[in-house]
């Protein structure tokens, strides 16, 4: 990038949320999108014989909820790789990580018979990973209503009659002819899981809500207060990631949070700023990205030799069905009207792009 090297877009994509995991116990992470349920099928029935099989299909799966770029598996060269483009899809790794290690283990804990039933409720557990992990634990499945489910891992501390604490709940309303879809939603607490496990160097809350069934999949995926081991230095993320595959395979995914976008390059820019990021694709892979940055130290950035403050930094770039760019453009929005630019931008045509219309989050 060119322009504004006290404030390029490699800044704007090193402050875009990355996440290292750790699962809550029982079997590890699993950051494959694929879901290896042997009961992951597409039609309903006891497929073992067994009563419990239609609650587990009620369960979503890692498959359905993997947000995933057309391309992302192809071996690209990165000189010829749009950079928005590449690093949408590193977004979508990373959040993938969070929700689909957790949706792993949950696997692994139903692919054992369950414990225990009572009334709609089948239970798996108590039951402890080692002798030195500090809790016990208990996954339920409760249906409440017709094709309606509850479900919940639950901890408390070893060698007691405490009572539980949900540390991965939530609940859908199953598909009726698919299994592992639905409309539904989960909540995963690692506070939670910090009260009880000291060990644990993770905290706050991850909320994802999810439609399998309608068209294509929705998913929107929250983060709260949420700190990853470095704690403090990275932390606390507050984020949101709305992603949509629709039945063509077209899609839109759109996040925003809060970042120093300035950290750890130039401290006298201290404060957080509002990053917003959209991008679309056409469903043989075209697409755009366009990002909007406000609040915090953008009104502080020296645009000489203009005396004005800058409101917003802007950026789009478009792509090919071959993932190359083939147009990019930045620019200061002011605070008085009008923009500044480097007059070397844009590079290409607008009117190139799959599409042509800017999405702009704050109109």
């Amino acid at each position: 990038m060119k322009m504004f090297n006290r404030f390029g877009m490699w800044l704007i994509l090193a402050a875009v949320p990355a996440f290292g995991f750790a699962a809550f116990g029982c079997g590890g992470g699993d950051d494959d999108d694929d879901d290896d349920d042997d009961d992951d099928d597409a039609s309903f029935g006891d497929d073992d014989g067994d009563a419990w099989d239609d609650f587990l299909d009620a369960l979503p799966s890692g498959e359905s909820l993997a947000m995933t770029m057309p391309g992302d598996d192809e071996e690209k060269g990165l000189g010829d790789l749009a950079e928005l483009y590449d690093d949408t899809v590193d977004v979508t790794r990373d959040v993938n990580h969070y929700v689909l290690s957790v949706l792993s283990i949950i696997d692994d804990i139903t692919s054992y018979p369950p414990t225990g039933q009572d009334a709609d409720t089948y239970t798996w557990g108590p039951w402890q990973d080692t002798g030195l992990d500090p809790v016990e634990m208990l996954f339920e499945i409760t249906q409440t209503g017709d094709h309606t489910y509850d479900y919940a891992l639950r901890w408390r501390p070893k060698n007691t009659t405490d009572e539980w604490t949900d540390v991965w709940f939530g609940g859908t309303v199953a598909s009726t002819e698919t299994a592992r879809r639905g409309d539904g939603g989960f909540t995963i607490d690692y506070t939670a899981a910090q009260s009880l496990d000291p060990t644990y160097d993770w905290s706050g809350t991850i909320d994802v809500e999810y439609d399998t069934v309608s068209d294509g999949r929705e998913i929107d995926v929250t983060f709260n207060q949420f700190f990853d081991e470095h704690g403090d230095l990275d932390g606390p993320v507050d984020a949101n990631y709305a992603y949509h595959n629709h039945a063509d395979n077209s899609g839109e995914f759109t996040f925003d949070y809060w970042t120093d976008v300035h950290a750890g390059t130039f401290p006298e820019y201290p404060e957080e700023e509002h990053v917003f990021f959209n991008v679309r694709w056409a469903d043989n892979g075209p697409g755009r990205a366009d990002v909007t940055i406000t609040d915090g130290d953008i009104s502080d950035i020296s645009l000489d030799p203009l005396p004005h403050s800058a409101e917003s930094y802007d950026a789009s770039e478009c792509w090919n069905d071959l993932f190359k760019r083939t147009y990019y453009d930045e620019w200061f929005e002011l605070d008085v009207g009008g923009e500044y630019r480097d007059p070397d931008f844009p590079e290409g045509y607008e009117t190139d792009c799959t599409f042509t219309d800017r999405w702009d989050p704050l109109v």
